[in-house]
Parts: C-alpha cells; sequence; structure tokens
C-alpha cells in the first residue's frame, strides 16, 4: 500500500493564498479549463498575455497561475528582469526544471561553456574599445539597433549611440571573437550566435521530457525585457529553433499587451487577459475577508488605493477597525498604511526596510540587528514585499514612497542607515580578498560592489562625494572590459540623486553617462570634456587624476593629437609610475613614430620590470 504523502508547510501557505486570493475569477477559469483540453482540442491555447498597470495584480495573477499549473501535475519556472538576456533566460528556466526532477544535461553544458568564454573575452586586455554588454558587441550591421536595449536599465544611454557607430564596433568584436578563437570554430559560433546555437539544443532537451507533464514558462515584468525578448520568443513560437513541444505552455506578464501588428500570427493560440482595478464588490470582498468591517475605514481604503489591488491589500494588512486611526483622508496610501501599523517598532521596520535594492536575512540584520528572525518573518508576509531570485524586494511602487516618506521625514536616520548598508557590502566584497581586476569579472563582487557604490551615492550629497567621485573612476581605471559595469554604477548613481533630490550629484551622474557613452559612439571631443572636468577635479588625487589622465590621452591618441596624447600620458606616467596601462598606449604612441616618449617609456618599464622582481 503506497505511503500516504505527507502535508507541508508549502502546502498549508498555497491553501491560504488561495483562500485569500479575490476576484480575477474570469481569468482563473479560464486558465484551469485550458490545462485540461488535450494538445489537439481545437480550443486549447498555448500563450497567455497578462498586462495591466503597476499594482493592479499582475504578478500576484502570474503565481496564482503558476500554483494552480503544479497543483495540476505541471512543470514551471518563472523569469524576470533578473535574466539580463536570451541565453541567461533559457539557463534560469533550466536551473528550475532541475530543481522539479527534469534536468537539461545538454544545455547546461554547452551554457557552461559559453560563460567561461565570454567572460575570458570581456576580460581580455585587447579586447577593442566600444559598446556596454557582451549581446551588443557581436551583433552583425544589420542588427545593430538592437544594441540600444540589450543591456536592461540603459535603453536611454544606448540611445545616445549612432547606429551605424555601433555596427562599425558590433564588426570589430565579431573580428576580435574570431581571432582570439581561431582554433574553435563551434566556440566562434556559440559566442557570436549563442541564441542561434543554444535554443535548439534548449528546445530538443524540452522535447524530451514526457509529453504528458505540462511545461510552463512564465516572463514577468515584460515591459522591462521584451526589448531582447520580444523577438526570439516570436522566434521559438514559429519554429526558426526547430520544433516546440506541444505540451508547452507560455505566459506573459506585463505592462502592455503584446504589440498587435508583431504577435498577430499567434492570435489563434493566444488569450489577452486585461487586468483593471478590482471592482467595488471584490475589494470589499477583500476587505471582509482580512477582517476590515467598519464601514468608514471600507470608504477610505477604497478612496485611497483607487481600488488597485496592491493598495488594498498593504492597506488592509493590519486590519484596521477604527477611522479615529486614520484621521482625515488626504495624504499617499503609504502614509495611510503606516499609521494603521499599530507597533511603532513595526512601522519604523516597513520604512527602513525599503532602502535596499533587496533583502536577505544578512542585509536585514544591518538594519534590524534585534529579534531579526522575528521581524524579518513578519515583513516577509506584507502584501508588498515578493520573493525574486536576489531575495526578497518591495514592489516598486510602495518602494518608491517608501524612500520619498523616509528621505522627507528623517534625513539623519537616512544618511546613517545608508551608511551602515555601504559598509556592509564594502565588508562583503573586501571578504572576497579579490583585486579589482579579478573582482569585476566576478558576479558576486560586482554585485556587492555595485550596491556599496549605491548606498554611498544616497549620502553623498550630504558627506564623502570625493571619494564616490574617485572610486567609480577607479572602476573605469580597471580596463576596457568594465565599461559596463561603469554605466551601471553612474546609473545607480543618476538614480539615488534622484531619490535625494539632488541636482549636484544628477548633474555629475549625467556627466559619468554621457562622456563614456559619447567614447563609444567615437564622439571623441565630448568624452574628452569629461576627462578635462576629471582631470580638474582631481587635482589633489594622483591616483584619480592619472585615470583621468590616461583616459583622455587615448582618446586624443584615437583622434591623432599625438602631442597632446603623449602630453597626457607622461603626466599620468610621473603620478603613477607603475601603471602598465600607461605604459602600454605609451608603446602604441612610440609605434606610431613619435619619438618624445622613448625616455618616459624605457625609464617606467626598468621601474616596472624592478618592481615585479
Amino acid at each position: 500500500m503506497a505511503k500516504k504523502k505527507r502535508a507541508s508547510l508549502q502546502d498549508i501557505i498555497h491553501k491560504r493564498q488561495q483562500r485569500e486570493f479575490v476576484g480575477r475569477s474570469e481569468q482563473l477559469d479560464r486558465f484551469r479549463a485550458n490545462l485540461h483540453r488535450s494538445w489537439d482540442d481545437d480550443q486549447r491555447l498555448f500563450l497567455f498575455n497578462v498586462y495591466g498597470q503597476g499594482g493592479v495584480g499582475k504578478s500576484t495573477l502570474l503565481e496564482r497561475f503558476r500554483q494552480i499549473a503544479n497543483d495540476a501535475g505541471a512543470i514551471s519556472a518563472l523569469v524576470d528582469e533578473q535574466e539580463m538576456d536570451v541565453p541567461a533566460v533559457m539557463a534560469s528556466f533550466a536551473e528550475q526544471f532541475k530543481k522539479q526532477g527534469y534536468e537539461l544535461k545538454q544545455f547546461e553544458a554547452r551554457y557552461r561553456i559559453y560563460r567561461q568564454k565570454r567572460e575570458e573575452l570581456e576580460a581580455d586586455p585587447e579586447a577593442p574599445p566600444g559598446l556596454a554588454g557582451f549581446a551588443a558587441r557581436v551583433l552583425t550591421r544589420a542588427t545593430a539597433h538592437v544594441v540600444r536595449h540589450t543591456v536592461p536599465g540603459s535603453g536611454v544611454v544606448l540611445g545616445l549611440v549612432n547606429e551605424d557607430e555601433l555596427a562599425a564596433q558590433a564588426e570589430a568584436w565579431v573580428e576580435f571573437v574570431r581571432r582570439r578563437l581561431a582554433n574553435n570554430k563551434d566556440e566562434v559560433q556559440l559566442l557570436l550566435k549563442p541564441n542561434e546555437i543554444l535554443t535548439p539544443v534548449f528546445l530538443n532537451e524540452l522535447n524530451e521530457i514526457n509529453d504528458e507533464v505540462t511545461l510552463v514558462l512564465i516572463f514577468d515584468t515584460y515591459e522591462r525585457t521584451s526589448d531582447y525578448l520580444d523577438a526570439w520568443l516570436r522566434n521559438v513560437l514559429n519554429g526558426r529553433y526547430g520544433e516546440v513541444p506541444l505540451n508547452i505552455l507560455v505566459i506573459i506578464g506585463g505592462r502592455d499587451a503584446l504589440d498587435r501588428d508583431l504577435w498577430i500570427p499567434f492570435t489563434g493560440i493566444m488569450a489577452s487577459l486585461s487586468l483593471e482595478p478590482f471592482t467595488e464588490d471584490e475589494a470589499r470582498d477583500y476587505l471582509e475577508r482580512k477582517g476590515v468591517h467598519d464601514e468608514q475605514v471600507i470608504d477610505i481604503i477604497l478612496s485611497l488605493s483607487d481600488r488597485l489591488p496592491l493598495l488594498v491589500a498593504m492597506l488592509a494588512a493590519e486590519s484596521p477597525d477604527d477611522p479615529t486611526q486614520i484621521g482625515d483622508a488626504s495624504g499617499t496610501a503609504i502614509d495611510r498604511f503606516l499609521k494603521w501599523v499599530d507597533d511603532p517598532l513595526r512601522r519604523r521596520i516597513a520604512l527602513d526596510a525599503a532602502l535596499p535594492h533587496y533583502l536577505n536575512y544578512d542585509v536585514f540584520a544591518v538594519l534590524v540587528p534585534q529579534e531579526t528572525e522575528f521581524h524579518f518573518n513578519w515583513l516577509k508576509k506584507t502584501p508588498f514585499v515578493k520573493e525574486k531570485s536576489e531575495g526578497w524586494v518591495y514592489h516598486e511602487i510602495v518602494r518608491t514612497q517608501m524612500l520619498r516618506y523616509k528621505q522627507r521625514n528623517s534625513p539623519q536616520e537616512w544618511e546613517e542607515l545608508h551608511e551602515k548598508l555601504a559598509e556592509y557590502f564594502r565588508d562583503k566584497r573586501d571578504a572576497m580578498q579579490l583585486t579589482r581586476d579579478e573582482g569585476i569579472i566576478r558576479d558576486t563582487w560586482r554585485r556587492s560592489e555595485s550596491e556599496f557604490i549605491y548606498h554611498t551615492a544616497c549620502i553623498a550629497p550630504y558627506v564623502g562625494f570625493d571619494a564616490l567621485l574617485s572610486h567609480l573612476i577607479a572602476i573605469l581605471g580597471a580596463g576596457r572590459a568594465t565599461q559596463a559595469f561603469y554605466l551601471y554604477c553612474s546609473e545607480l548613481i543618476l538614480q539615488a540623486a534622484k531619490e535625494t533630490s539632488s541636482e549636484g550629484l544628477e548633474l555629475w551622474g549625467n556627466r559619468l553617462v554621457k562622456g563614456i557613452v559619447a567614447y563609444n559612439s567615437r564622439n571623441y571631443p565630448a568624452s574628452i570634456e569629461l576627462f578635462t572636468e576629471l582631470v580638474s577635479y582631481f587635482r589633489k588625487d594622483s591616483n584619480s587624476k592619472a585615470c583621468a589622465l590616461r583616459w583622455r590621452g587615448q582618446v586624443y591618441r584615437l583622434v591623432k593629437n599625438y602631442k597632446s596624447a603623449l602630453d597626457d600620458l607622461e603626466e599620468a606616467a610621473s603620478l603613477l609610475p607603475l601603471d602598465i596601462r600607461i605604459l602600454i598606449i605609451g608603446f602604441v604612441v612610440y609605434d606610431l613614430g613619435i619619438t618624445n616618449m622613448r625616455q618616459v617609456i624605457g625609464t617606467h618599464v626598468i621601474e616596472l620590470s624592478e618592481a615585479k622582481l
């Protein structure tokens, strides 16, 4: 007799989530019915598109779809904006399937090779300059316009770049890859055309999974990823990369509906589900389930939330039952939510925990060192905190309002908490015991480094801007392969500038971004302006000034202004006599027939050799 399966805590959680889930009955019924249709049923759908404004409950519905599918025996995987390109998306799907007992061995092996070779090429000091991401570097001239969208969050930045110039730089990278991997044609193709090589392998292994098992692939926050996923996904569905198994079900969630003109070939297999705010009846039903019965309280919640499910849930989280707790009905929903949390400590925790981009137990402990586990467990259960691949994160609408509230009402605490978080990520980075050149190619190091920069930038309008700028320039000085990371960190500075309403920080953030974008797009006069400003700013900081001089000298060399290039490189060499990068550029200038650098190069090569010995 088969042993009866014991219930788990997850079973209880799912049951209670189902009980609290309100509305969307039409969408849920349609999804359930579709799961039970046979593959050859003319009514069977293979694609669901869920769309609606922020806070309307898209992610919640996607998770509900996933629970329903899993309960029906399907295997599922969900990706969002954390996966930055197509190969990473497929790798995430493969990893999640593996945890459910279905391993895609051939794909995982090929993907490991791709990642390893990609990292090696990006770290190569002889890599050609230009562009902000590897995927962008290997595009052909015909598809160069896609470069604008290959680095999530950098669309505005890359939008400043001329497409013809991008294409020329992409072609330089193609030649570089072919030259570096000349002895292995398979690896050349894998690095130059990863989507074309990896996708058929991925699909072949999906086809080998038992066709009685439904495979559910979920794409959340599609408004942020469609730029680099949309064409690929349409090509997958139309058979460009091979046969797609009949047991597949694709769910796409985003703020906007899929482009009708582009997706019209798939309308026969697709359901478009537009999500609207709760009806008044649905909102009242939800509040009833959450124990909110006072009619005046209900009216205020409906008014403040505009019946957006996220805000209705947030405002009902503490089951308020006394209108006198609310005061007048003016102000933001966040203000009202905090008023309804009776425990002052929890109110403070809800605000403070919004400061990091993501939370885990260790990050939370920096903010709440006492009874950390108890309070962390409470926060994880709140309706505006969701678990994602990097940890627990606030819904963006809630986090924005929390940050605004905290920064406006407690500027001193804002500074102190960001300083603690900056120290935490700095110590975590330093514990890896890697040099900047070693760490810059490792995801864990870059993550700690970027969060250190972000939290430092959040207090930079008050203290420490010089150190922050020096730190960022040091990243740029680590080599060409660091430009994508430099741009990402510069955008974090811009984010911090907006959160602190600092015009000065925003001015410098824009300068830092635009100067390197100008360099990548071969707008050399504009990039010289940035480095000239940095040379002037770092009059007393020899390391940072040397880095700025080296970059400006490099740009002068590219525009064939050799006299100015030599002047900058000589001055940089005098400030950092053992900087090998200065010497390399000096040799290039020397090879071009410029002779007055000979003595400088010779002297410093001797010094460098003695130092190495």
